[in-house]
């Protein structure tokens, strides 16, 4: 990376970890935020009835004609960033009205929301690049100061919320804890936002009815409705993450009639995506329900399927990920005919074809993954649709992290990286990988350079060689599926299951722990490099050298 040396000096010294518990002046120590766990402090029941908040209090109207002169030039300026850029790019493919509406409303009223905003806002903004080396080091020294100053004093105004614990002060450390997470995601502090995305989680089902590991939570109005949804959000991103070796604590819905069934028709785009990332979030959890070591002891006839009690369920969402395509394909050429339908639609489809492969495979052993080739390919010739529709990247040996492409919402990663890492088809799962490494961004806890070289390590422990190097195609280029042929990769030789160790701050390597798919292998751990000199992408995205 470009003044790598100094970059990670600011950056270590500017490590906060966990500030809820690091900044509070108090010296209390806790697990996260006293009242969601740690501390001494309980949660303690509202009301009669299993409701996240108030039953009467509606959100807060936007207050209008704020007078500028009660912030200071640089809150001015990073509040402006916030609600022109920050608003609008980081939700990811389509707005959400917890960015555009609950929390502009909630950073005027609440002065612990209003300074998370600044720290969000100022993590996000990136120096010109046309800047020198001098004035850029100063430029982000006085901007880590800045955030770092609004990150305490947020802090600090959560903690009477913390203390009181009533309805409307659980409804801003809610939305303190998504701002938090959202914001350690961006800077690259992994640990610290899984941490923040924990103790909102628990505060969540502290209000739930809780069965079988699914926590039912009734949103009585919009704010709670918002809430929860960004909570659905961000742990979705996480499950589907570390889905190949944690099955998930839970997982939180909306409390819906029981009358309740699938759209017949799509409004909106938004609602399309809506209904999809409920699917997927169901079919997420159902993996974590059988046991690794079941799946493992199945026998390789029916591509690896186990005999499980959960294959109704199974059945039922492969009907519902039916529907919704049908649904969707009559319904696109009505859909918000204004919106940038192209790529919204190809990250649609890279999802629905994501859902249906983890669905399809969630019972089954690596095996069954052999016959989705056709889906894997795909997701391919989608992500090649948005990798040609995206703005220019120059990528070098040096190429720094590029905050102005993150978001904290899906995009295009999570369905390239389980290409790279399920597909055996060493033509499809290499040309997923090169399409990563040809950007360097963020969505969410979904690192684009940490993942491309975690996938390069896979390949190499399942395959060594062993189909050979065929990475020559140019990245605008889809493989044929007729010229696919390869020889079958033994069960023994695939991974099965992957742990990626995210730490905060990770700049030379990163800890991967994987265990072989054959029954009885144990846990290996290798160090995964994330930094060389000996690598580089060519003017067409050709892979050159190692």
């Amino acid at each position: 990376m470009a003044n790598h040396s100094n970059a990670t000096k600011r950056r270590r010294t500017c490590k906060t970890g966990c500030l809820t518990c690091k900044c509070i002046s108090t010296g209390r120590t806790c697990d996260g935020y006293g009242i969601w766990g740690g501390g001494g402090n309980h949660v303690e029941a509202i009301g009669e009835t299993a409701t996240l908040l108030s039953r009467n209090s509606q959100h807060p109207r936007l207050l209008v004609n704020v007078p500028v002169s009660r912030y200071t030039l640089d809150e001015q300026l990073y509040l402006d960033w916030f609600h022109v850029i920050t608003v609008p790019k980081i939700p990811g493919l389509f707005p959400h009205r917890f960015w555009n509406t609950l929390l502009r409303q909630a950073s005027v009223t609440e002065p612990a929301v209003f300074h998370a905003t600044l720290t969000l806002s100022s993590a996000h903004k990136t120096t010109r690049g046309d800047e020198n080396a001098t004035n850029k080091i100063n430029a982000l020294n006085e901007q880590d100061a800045f955030m770092l100053r609004n990150y305490s004093k947020a802090i600090h105004h959560l903690q009477p919320h913390l203390t009181t614990k009533d309805r409307a002060s659980t409804r801003v450390a809610l939305i303190a804890c998504a701002v938090f997470t959202c914001l350690e995601f961006l800077r690259g502090n992994f640990k610290t936002a899984q941490t923040h995305l924990r103790s909102g989680m628990r505060v969540l089902q502290e209000y739930g009815n809780e069965q079988n590991g699914v926590v039912i939570l009734r949103a009585t109005d919009a704010t709670d409705q918002w809430i929860i949804e960004t909570f659905q959000r961000l742990h979705m991103q996480v499950a589907l993450f570390h889905r190949t070796h944690l099955r998930p604590a839970f997982i939180i819905l909306q409390h819906q009639p029981s009358t309740t069934s699938l759209n017949s028709n799509f409004e909106t785009l938004q609602e399309a995506w809506n209904e999809l990332n409920a699917i997927l979030y169901k079919i997420v959890a159902l993996k974590g329900n059988v046991p690794a070591h079941q799946i493992r002891a199945s026998h390789a006839t029916n591509h690896g399927t186990c005999d499980s009690e959960l294959i109704p369920h199974q059945q039922q969402l492969q009907a519902s990920l039916h529907h919704w395509h049908t649904t969707y394909l009559t319904c696109k050429p009505h859909l918000d005919p204004q919106e940038p339908t192209l790529v919204i639609n190809a990250v649609m489809l890279n999802f629905y074809a994501l859902a249906s492969i983890l669905c399809a495979t969630s019972l089954s052993t690596e095996l069954a993954y052999d016959a989705h080739t056709a889906g894997f390919l795909a997701i391919l010739a989608n992500s090649i649709h948005l990798w040609k529709s995206r703005p220019p990247e120059k990528i070098c040996d040096k190429a720094g992290f590029n905050m102005a492409h993150s978001i904290v919402d899906f995009g295009w990663v999570p369905p390239l990286y389980y290409t790279a890492v399920k597909c055996r088809v060493r033509k499809i799962r290499s040309h997923a990988v090169r399409l990563l490494e040809s950007t360097l961004h963020r969505e969410g806890i979904w690192d684009c350079r940490i993942m491309s070289m975690v996938m390069r390590r896979v390949m190499d422990l399942e395959d060594d060689g062993l189909c050979g190097d065929d990475e020559g195609l140019a990245l605008d280029m889809v493989p044929r599926l007729d010229g696919l042929e390869q020889p079958v990769l033994p069960l023994e030789r695939r991974v099965g299951e992957i742990k990626v160790e995210m730490e905060d701050e990770m700049v030379e390597s990163v800890m991967v722990e994987y265990r072989k798919a054959w029954r009885g292998a144990q846990w290996e751990r290798v160090r995964v490099a994330l930094t060389t000199t000996e690598t580089r992408l060519d003017a067409v995205g050709r892979w050159k050298g190692h």
